[in-house]
């Protein structure tokens, strides 16, 4: 039977109350087999993040879907295991480290971002595809009409609309000197341009994917960087720290995928996804 839950604790609290599985289940999930026997006897926990088109939550009752869910189904099937016993758990961009890393999530298949902040808490397969980043702005302010890069945006009068946990908000927290940080809890990653509209920021970072969609919904939107995103980061699926031995036998399987004519029948299908080329072209 499939369930899931909706966990919203942040990082710390996730670490403290995974702190004994971190010493067991995540440990014990060290190679496919293992994998393979926890999927088998419906003790495989797989994570997910709300993201449109890339995962979509489709309730309670039921699996979630979109581009990851189904790479995850042709992963299942080179792997030689089944999905129909898989428990599915909703989490958040700022839990999501705690939750692999303390094992109350096994794999997680969340199209996150690779940085430096979450290589340090988790372990990450290879690159799935990539995604550049941009930064909106309601389209009649005047004041970024000469925007041409990202570091144009670090000024001591904007206010910057970032989500906790996503990638932008660790790019904000690590390059800005000058600018305010509004930052909004949650997985929503919309919030971010909602604040703007609202009024509550002068300025919304977060992917092109993200800011694509709501810029066509709200034509009074603009995304400053669009064309040249102000930089491109891999997605990669992420298990827990300490598993180098699962890695080295996901990642072959990973790659014969992302090499098939299947997988790119299946960008094809997300006309939606801006799809990027891997910064370091690993295809």
């Amino acid at each position: 039977m499939i369930t899931r839950r909706t966990f919203l604790f942040g990082l710390g609290a996730g670490i403290a109350i995974g702190a004994l599985a971190a010493c067991n289940r995540a440990a014990r999930l060290s190679n496919l087999a293992e994998l393979r026997r926890r999927a088998g006897n419906g003790q495989l926990t797989v994570g997910f993040i709300p993201y449109y088109e890339i995962t979509t939550d489709e309730g309670p009752e039921k699996p979630p879907s979109g581009f990851l869910v189904e790479v995850f189904s042709m992963f299942a099937a080179a792997a030689g295991f089944s999905m129909e016993q898989i428990r599915w758990r909703s989490i958040t961009w700022a839990s999501f480290g705690a939750l692999v890393q303390s094992g109350a999530v096994d794999f997680s298949i969340a199209g996150t971002f690779v940085t430096p902040a979450r290589a340090n808490a988790v372990a990450f397969t290879r690159p799935l595809f990539a995604l550049g980043n941009g930064a909106a702005a309601r389209k009649d302010d005047a004041r970024f009409k000469s925007v041409s890069s990202v570091s144009d945006l670090d000024q001591s009068d904007l206010r910057i609309a970032v989500v906790a946990g996503e990638q932008s908000a660790e790019y904000v927290g690590r390059e800005f000197k000058k600018a305010s940080l509004l930052v909004l809890d949650g997985p929503d990653l919309a919030a971010a341009p909602t604040a703007v509209r609202n009024g509550r920021a002068d300025v919304a970072m977060s992917d092109q994917f993200i800011l694509g969609r709501y810029v066509q919904a709200h034509p009074d939107m603009v995304d400053l960087l669009r064309g040249h995103p102000f930089s491109v980061l891999p997605i990669a699926w992420a298990v827990a720290k300490g598993n180098s031995g699962l890695l080295a036998e996901i990642n072959p399987l990973l790659s014969t995928i992302i090499q098939s004519d299947a997988y790119k029948a299946l960008q094809a299908r997300y006309t939606t996804i801006p799809f990027a080329p891997l910064p370091d072209n690993r295809r």
